[in-house]
């Protein structure tokens, strides 16, 4: 047979096939190569994070933790003795009644000498609240 007998018949599909196959497999190659980069950074991130939360924990903490503990206790005490020289048996009561006391007030009603005094001691006892929200987020 001839060369033109052959050149009817040939084709280029194989190279192309392979040229396909091999892309494939390095495309896929570089994606996966790039994927295992971001998270391997992402983990190490995250471990190291981790890391400094329990180093922190370790050292600093207790240092935080205690002198903030006696504030919180020293402003618990300071809530229950302003409930209970108002008369009442809870913070929760007071806090209700000095509510609609601050409602009173922002309608402009009239506020004694008496009232200012307790308005004082009203924004202590808020003050102490904020201050214990604050420290338990």
């Amino acid at each position: 047979p001839k060369r033109e007998f052959f050149s009817n018949y040939e084709t280029n599909n194989p190279e192309m096939a392979a040229f396909g196959a091999i892309s494939t497999i390095v495309f896929t190659s570089l994606l996966f190569f790039m994927y295992d980069f971001f998270v391997r950074r992402d983990v190490t991130a995250k471990e190291e994070l981790l890391q400094t939360k329990r180093r922190f924990m370790r050292f600093v903490s207790h240092e935080v933790r205690t002198p903030l503990s006696a504030v919180c206790m020293g402003l618990n005490v300071m809530q229950t003795d302003i409930s209970s020289c108002f008369g009442f048996s809870s913070t929760d009561h007071l806090e209700h009644w000095a509510h609609k006391e601050r409602a009173r007030a922002d309608r402009g009603e009239d506020i004694d000498s008496q009232m200012m005094s307790t308005k004082e001691a009203l924004d202590w006892f808020e003050m102490a609240k904020e201050v214990q929200g604050n420290t338990q987020t």
